[in-house]
């Protein structure tokens, strides 16, 4: 049976979030290629298994568009693993209402759902648009926003941060 420490993933998905957002910055910002090429040696350089990676620091729009991707492969991992493992885990200790009940609940199953299918936000569930709008903390949802493309704008890197340090005291403080 899930154990509530088998719950505790936050801390390492938090810092894959800020480590991809780092390799975010860096990529809108410098010249990825031009500092590879001066830390790596030359021998290296020739390294089949690096040609492709150098081809790639080399086409700034490929390379902006894929650390996008990876970011949120590492959100989608994040907000799924860790609703999932907690939902589950309420559910088999009899604490559904507990989780149900978390402010923070409606916002970020709209969110996970979003993650995991093709990144719209919908509202597919009975009385979704009965509790609309929802919010938590600086994300607001709406019934406008159906069907839209979940983005940094919804769904910052902040917040998902802050959300994997919510859930932790929940787990914490709130589950037995």
């Amino acid at each position: 049976m899930l154990k509530k420490n088998d719950l505790l993933c936050m801390e390492a998905h938090a810092e894959n979030i800020r480590l991809v957002n780092i390799l975010r910055v860096l990529t809108l910002k410098g010249d990825l290629s031009k500092s590879f090429y001066e830390i790596i040696d030359e021998e290296a350089i020739k390294n089949p298994g690096f040609t492709k990676s150098l081809q790639l620091l080399e086409n700034t729009d490929k390379l902006i568009h894929t650390v996008e991707q990876l970011y949120w492969m590492a959100v989608r991992s994040a907000v799924t693993e860790c609703y999932e493992l907690t939902h589950d885990y309420c559910k088999k200790t009899k604490q559904d209402s507990k989780f149900k009940n978390q402010p923070w609940f409606y916002v970020i199953r709209t969110v996970r759902n979003a993650l995991n299918h093709n990144f719209l936000i919908e509202f597919k569930y009975e009385n979704d648009h009965k509790r609309l709008p929802i919010q938590w903390k600086e994300i607001r949802i709406d019934i406008s926003m159906e069907n839209q493309i979940l983005s940094h704008k919804i769904f910052p890197v902040s917040a998902a941060l802050e959300w994997l340090e919510t859930l932790e005291i929940f787990i914490n403080d709130e589950l037995m």
